[in-house]
């Protein structure tokens, strides 16, 4: 048991590293770079008129968001900003520094983010949760950090459904929309309490 438990902790603090060195980048996009008070901002030149709004959306979520979950990163988060498919997704990763990629594709066919007023902020709002949630510290947490650095991240240990529950739901509160606003999510609710069939814990997580 003892074993395992080591095991998993290693594949917490070593997947991002290892996902983030699998992802794929067409190697003719020509990169760019420009700064806010608290992101570093990569993105496709081709997408160059996104960024404008993507920094403004960024930092106005910074502001919102920091205060309420009590916690600033110590450096700017660094976000990119690229077309890799025809899906709206995001990832975000605190190890070995706070990444945030976002796939530059508005939600076209996903039920559950049709119910959008500024589908940039909803994607920004929940992946920056993720951010803040993963990589905040506290108590003797602090001299951890200090020593392991970003690999020190306990709040990645969280279940999943705990980590992607609270970004979804700060989502939401960004903005009038967001999948706890969403129609698709209230039928899925509603049809598991009339048949009484809400999954258990277990299977929520996976």
């Amino acid at each position: 048991m003892r074993k395992l438990n080591i095991l998993h902790v290693l594949l917490v603090f070593l997947w991002p590293l290892v996902a983030h060195a699998q992802a794929k980048w067409n190697p003719e996009i020509e990169w760019r770079t420009t700064e806010t008070d608290h992101f570093v901002i990569h993105f496709d030149s081709a997408l160059e008129p996104l960024v404008p709004r993507v920094a403004v959306v960024a930092e106005d979520v910074h502001r919102e968001l920091s205060p309420r979950i009590g916690w600033a990163p110590r450096t700017r988060t660094q976000l990119i900003i690229a077309n890799r498919s025809d899906d709206v997704q995001g990832m975000a990763t605190p190890t070995p520094y706070n990444l945030i990629i976002l796939n530059a594709a508005p939600p076209l066919t996903e039920e559950m983010m049709l119910d959008f007023t500024d589908w940039f902020r909803d994607l920004i709002g929940h992946e920056y949760t993720h951010i803040l949630h993963t990589d905040k510290v506290t108590g003797v947490g602090r001299v951890l950090r200090a020593v392991f650095g970003g690999a020190w991240v306990p709040n990645g240990l969280a279940p999943q459904w705990v980590t992607e529950g609270y970004a979804t739901l700060e989502e939401s509160t960004l903005t009038s929309g967001g999948r706890t606003h969403s129609a698709y999510t209230d039928m899925v609710v509603r049809t598991a309490a009339i048949y009484r069939q809400f999954p258990s814990l277990d299977q929520i997580n996976g």
